[in-house]
Formats: C-alpha cells, sequence, structure tokens
C-alpha cells in the first residue's frame, strides 16, 4: 500500500513539472461611435511574438527588456498587419499604431493598441485573424467586439489557419 501511495505520489510530482502550454491572445473591439473611430487592443504573450520574430527577421528580437530590439515596434506593427486584417462597410483598411504595454506580473502579455480612424458609421466588420498560427498550430485568437451604439457584445474564436471573423 506504501509503495502505490509512494507512485501515485512520485507520478503527481512529476506531471507538475511537464510544460503545458497555452497560446492564446485576446482582440477587443470598440467602436467609439462620437470619435468615429475603431479602438482596438490585441493581448499577446511576448515571449511567443519575440519567437516568431526572430524566426522572421533571423536576429534576436526582445521586447521590454533593456535589450529591447530597437525596432521592435516597427517589427510589431509589420508582423501585425500581415496577421490582422480589417474590412469595415465592405472596404479593407488599414490600422494605425497607437501604443503597447507589457504587464509583466501577468505573465509577461502585452497589449498592442491599435485605431482605424474617420469611421462615420459601422455596418459590418470582417476580420481575418491568424496572429502566431505560423508560430503553433494550437494556437487560438479570441475575439471579443462591442458596439458601442446597441450595447451589442460578440465573442468569437478563431483556432484554424485563415478563418474570418464576420460581426455585424
Amino acid at each position: 500500500m506504501k509503495k502505490n501511495s509512494f507512485l501515485v505520489l512520485l507520478a503527481l510530482l512529476l506531471m507538475s513539472f511537464v510544460k503545458h502550454p497555452i497560446y492564446v491572445s485576446t482582440s477587443e473591439i470598440d467602436y467609439n461611435k462620437e470619435g468615429k473611430v475603431l479602438e482596438i487592443a490585441i493581448k499577446i504573450f511576448s515571449d511567443d511574438l519575440e519567437e516568431v520574430l526572430s524566426a522572421t527577421k533571423g536576429e534576436v528580437v526582445e521586447i521590454g527588456t533593456n535589450r529591447e530590439h530597437p525596432k521592435a515596434t516597427e517589427y510589431i506593427t509589420e508582423y501585425l498587419r500581415a496577421h490582422f486584417k480589417l474590412e469595415v462597410n465592405g472596404k479593407k483598411v488599414a490600422f494605425e499604431y497607437v501604443n503597447r504595454k507589457l504587464i509583466k506580473d501577468d505573465f509577461f502579455a502585452m497589449w498592442v493598441l491599435v485605431q482605424v480612424p474617420r469611421i462615420s458609421k459601422l455596418k459590418s466588420l470582417v476580420l481575418e485573424n491568424d496572429i502566431l498560427l505560423d508560430f503553433n498550430n494550437g494556437q487560438q485568437n479570441h475575439i471579443k467586439f462591442r458596439d458601442a451604439g446597441g450595447g451589442s457584445y460578440i465573442r468569437k474564436v478563431t483556432s484554424k489557419g485563415y478563418e474570418e471573423a464576420v460581426l455585424k
């Protein structure tokens, strides 16, 4: 009996050291009717982004450290433009980079803030979000959309290669 208990405890102890990674990003999209702007906050883990940027750029790209790459913001924006595409009211639009913030006590999650200005009326939104799917095919990208007009709140999850979320 003691031997079995010991083996169970040993197995549990060893399993606690096995890494169970979670690959997820969250995009929160708010339509600011008064400002006529689509405000987008993208939460992504900086270590995953560093890894994919380093691989694509062929050099070490650190983010949010005292050794941050001098072109980190440029690389992040370039990557997001390639993997987070928007179509508003039937027209493709490009977002503008606003800012980013690294949250060290949230497992080094980073919020990247972007916006699409001059949206006088939001009739439809089509989003192609394949952030980090080139890095890990277990990646999940959560999308939350809030329309200020009606207070509607839509949630979508994309996780299979090229996938569009149509929010109307």
